[in-house]
């Protein structure tokens, strides 16, 4: 809180109230006949005491919004990226409602149900030459990558079980091409951890396994695709350009489930939410390793994920990519925190800026802490007063507007305030310290407000959207942009009088000494727009009115 002291001395030239504590006159303003000269009226004579109120407003607002915004955001659900609308929706929406009520009346077996929604994906893509991923070198490595994943401690707690033994992972929970290379079982030991076995298969012609040589490679392909039944299945995991005629496939994938419903469900529709998250976790941490295993490393500006994931092998080079809904969400939260890393970047470079415009760090400092409040008081309007309870991460990404629409309502009242003084002189008009306060509240807070209205209202716009976080990112942004010219309009008038009286032109022995209220005096104020009597001054009203030409 700024606390200056306001030594003044002003003489009364025009027959209106000047004086830091005199009586008033017939003539003085009124809220509802000027409310912009009867605020800078009381900005001028108690300019600390009405400066102090607008800050225990704001930060009474910001108190008041603290207790829900401490809560957290709302978490994500899997309808929050949909349209409501959309028929498709609806019917899933409302069978997923019909689940969750039959999930109270149906009890199936521990893990029995394979999840799609939590499936590992892994696609391994050929550098080599030959563009061809089925070499021997390549399987293997395959093989040790996915081992990350199902030989994990804890992946026999989340595997697709078999109904007979929920400690056996079921073969339902790996669909991979090197099923075709290596039998492998996966369980659950005394211990609750992962329990595993990967045995080669054996060409039984040579007895040797077919993964060891390229010609085993080949015979164990022709084979599968000879035969009927396990064709199609082969197909699955290659791209198109694989067939009996010639085995080569750039791309191979596989797929890992992820089973339903966990230990104390009925069913996966059971609080499916709930039940997901442990395996999430399990997946992301998955994840984790693997972005160590291939130095993929985040840095301030980059995703982990934008790095290469390279596998070198005997046979070649050998890309990697996994994905997974869980693996998605967790990044793309990465990615926000890191894009709200650069407010600090963004709040100092145009700190820096209005530090330069203005001439001053200390309305710098004060446009700077409007602006970040702001966002604090646009949520006490969006969830107190207007009783809004969505509320996701994405919305505090306005903060890189709100900084620049901040700065430039700086710039817009302060410009108008140092131009004020040429422009109410040209007028013949007197230039005192309250008449230009007056001049330019009534000049740059209405342009604020068209600027600050249009801009909400494009804002806003986005409250017909029927994606339910858009509609609350629009609704919020338009609130803060509307609390940011609230908070401007309020606290620049007070501010701009004491910094005019204190500060401006002063040394900064003579500004260390204004903060103390008085207990290291200061030289007092004088009016310039008292020193020039507008009679005396037509030269300089003269060349103002020819600037506004």
């Amino acid at each position: 809180m700024m606390a200056l002291d306001v030594s003044t001395v002003e003489v009364t030239t025009s027959g209106s109230y000047h004086g830091a504590g005199g009586g008033e006159d017939a003539d003085e303003p009124s809220l509802w006949r000027d409310p912009f000269a009867w605020y800078s009226l009381k900005s001028i004579r108690r300019p600390r005491q009405v400066f102090a109120a607008v800050w225990l407003v704001i930060f009474l607002m910001v108190g008041i919004a603290y207790v829900p915004f401490s809560n957290g955001v709302t978490p994500s659900s899997d309808y929050d990226w949909l349209i409501g609308s959309s028929k498709i929706v609806s019917r899933s929406y409302a069978l997923k409602q019909v689940q969750e009520q039959t999930a109270m009346y149906t009890k199936v077996a521990e893990r029995s149900v394979k999840q799609n929604e939590q499936l590992m994906h892994f696609i391994y893509e050929s550098r080599a030459a030959s563009g061809n991923v089925l070499h021997p070198a390549m399987i293997k490595e395959m093989l040790e990558i996915e081992m990350k994943l199902f030989t994990h401690p804890d992946f026999a707690k989340f595997c697709v079980a078999t109904i007979a033994n929920v400690s056996n992972c079921s073969p339902a929970t790996q669909d991979s091409i090197v099923t075709y290379f290596y039998d492998t079982s996966m369980s659950r030991d005394a211990s609750n951890h992962t329990a595993y076995t990967v045995t080669p298969i054996n060409d039984p012609d040579t007895g040797a396994p077919f993964v060891d040589t390229q010609a085993g490679v080949d015979k164990r392909m022709t084979a599968l695709m000879a035969d009927s039944a396990t064709a199609s299945g082969v197909k699955l995991f290659l791209d198109r350009q694989f067939t009996a005629a010639s085995l080569k496939s750039f791309y191979v994938q596989s797929f890992y489930f992820l089973g339903m419903p966990l230990e104390g469900y009925a069913n996966p529709a059971d609080r499916s939410e709930d039940q997901r998250e442990p395996g999430d976790e399990f997946v992301v941490k998955v994840s984790d390793g693997l972005k160590e295993q291939f130095g993929l490393k985040e840095t301030f500006d980059r995703s982990s994920f934008q790095t290469e994931a390279i596998a070198n092998t005997n046979d070649g080079a050998l890309k990697v990519y996994w994905s997974n809904d869980a693996v998605q969400n967790y990044e793309w939260e990465t990615l926000s925190d890191k894009d709200l890393g650069w407010t600090i970047l963004s709040i100092v470079a145009v700190g820096a800026y209005t530090t330069y415009h203005t001439g001053s760090v200390i309305i710098s400092a004060a446009s700077m802490l409007m602006t970040v409040l702001s966002i604090f008081v646009g949520y006490f309007w969006f969830r107190m007063v207007f009783q809004i309870s969505y509320f996701q991460f994405i919305n505090f990404l306005i903060i890189f507007v709100v900084l620049g629409i901040g700065a430039d309502d700086v710039f817009v009242f302060m410009d108008a305030y140092h131009q004020s003084f040429g422009e109410l002189r040209a007028e013949g008009k007197p230039a005192t310290l309250q008449h230009r306060l007056t001049h330019t509240m009534k000049r740059a807070v209405n342009a604020i407000f068209v600027t600050s209205f249009t801009t909400a209202a494009a804002f806003l716009a986005t409250a017909i959207s029927p994606i339910m976080p858009l509609r609350s990112f629009g609704i919020f942004s338009a609130l803060v942009i509307f609390s940011v010219f609230m908070v401007n309009s309020f606290v620049l008038p007070p501010l701009t009088v004491m910094y005019m009286r204190n500060l401006d032109g002063r040394s900064w022995i003579e500004c260390f000494k204004a903060f103390t209220c008085g207990a290291m005096p200061i030289e007092p104020y004088i009016d310039p727009g008292l020193t020039l009597p507008v009679a005396t001054d037509a030269a300089a009203a003269a060349a103002a009115a020819a600037k506004l030409q």
